[in-house]
This record gives C-alpha cells, sequence and structure tokens, in this order.
C-alpha cells in the first residue's frame, strides 16, 4: 500500500514541475487521490520540487491527549456530591 502512495506522491510532484497551474481538484482528478490528499501533499512538496526525501511518508500527529488515568478502576468525580 505504501507503494501505491508513493507513486502518487511522484505523479504530484511531476505535476506541480510542469508550468501549467492546476487547481487542487485537477490534481485530484489527475492522480486519482482525494482533495483533502492534495491539499496536505500540494503544502509539502511545493517548498521544494526538487527534494527527494519529501515524497516519504510523513507519521501523522497525535490526534487525541492521553487517557486520564481510572481511580479503583472509575474516574473520579471530583466536586459532585
Amino acid at each position: 500500500m505504501e507503494e501505491t502512495w508513493l507513486i502518487k506522491r511522484q505523479q504530484l510532484r511531476e505535476l506541480l514541475r510542469e508550468p501549467r497551474l492546476r487547481s487542487y481538484r485537477e490534481l485530484a482528478d489527475e492522480t486519482g487521490a482525494s482533495l483533502a490528499w492534495v491539499k496536505r501533499w500540494v503544502a509539502r512538496l511545493r517548498p521544494d520540487v526538487t527534494n527527494d526525501a519529501l515524497l516519504h511518508r510523513r507519521a501523522s500527529p497525535r490526534s487525541l491527549a492521553p487517557a486520564e488515568p481510572l481511580v479503583g478502576g472509575r474516574r473520579e468525580d471530583f466536586g459532585h456530591s
């Protein structure tokens, strides 16, 4: 699966190198990727379209904070009686 995404990122980079300007929608249609994916990767690739290191997968940041530890098997509800 990672190989498929790498190929899509390479296609996107090649499209960005061309002098013709394309909309995000056109880029998504030409690469077969979602609009959100194209926007995210255009932002990553555009600063340096010659840097091959940018093509490799980047880990997503953690979206949720770690859960609070439970006290005695249940969350303590302080301030409520």
